[in-house]
Parts: C-alpha cells; structure tokens; sequence
C-alpha cells in the first residue's frame, strides 16, 4: 500500500531513484513550504479567493514533485474552492492541511533518505 503522506518509491520513480537527488528535492520541499503555508494563512484570514488561488496552487505543485499526495489533495481542495469564499470551509481545510504538513514533516524526517 502506498504512502499517501510521502510516496517515496513514486519520487524514486521521477529521479530515476537517485536517492540523493530525491533528498535534494525533499529538502527544497521542507525549506519552501511553511512560507507557502503561511502565505495561505494570510490568503484566508484576508479572504483573498485570488492569493488563497495561486497559494494552494503553489503548494500543490510542490507537494506533487515532492510525492507529498496528501498535501496535495488537501491544496486541490483550497485551490479549487478559493472562489467560494466560505470562510468557515476554508479556515476548516486550512487546519487540515495544518495537520498534514507536520505529519508529513515527521515522516519525511523519519525516512533513511534523509539520514
């Protein structure tokens, strides 16, 4: 069963499994994205559907190259729904990719890649 917080055999895959160029990208993805995440947090306490847009696009790219799938749904979802402007739906969604950011953290961490 794969990983949905960190698909490490599909990054293997893109890298044509260098494992250090993996780690590389992985490290990029941890120094990248708490300023994107909080980019999104200033995005939604400002309700700015168009910044809350291309934040969560932002962050579902690179969660996408990192193989960080569940962080990438969950900006699907705040991308896809930014227009909606439902404050409550969005704060929700934030708190959920609050969430999986520290546990895909504690994964990445944890992976002998990173050692």
């Amino acid at each position: 069963m794969r990983d949905t917080l960190i698909d490490l055999e599909g990054l293997l895959h893109r890298t044509l499994n260098d494992p250090e160029f993996a780690k590389e990208i992985l490290i990029d993805f941890l120094d990248e994205t708490p300023e994107i995440i909080q980019s999104i947090k200033l995005s939604i306490i400002n309700m700015d559907s168009y910044a809350i847009k291309k934040n969560a696009h932002t962050l579902k790219g690179t969660s996408a190259s990192a193989g960080a799938i569940e962080l990438y749904r969950i900006s699907l979802l705040l991308e896809e729904n930014s227009i909606n402007k439902e404050s409550v739906f969005l704060k929700n969604t934030f708190d959920q990719l609050k969430l999986c950011w520290i546990n895909t953290l504690d994964k990445i961490k944890s992976l002998d890649i990173m050692k």
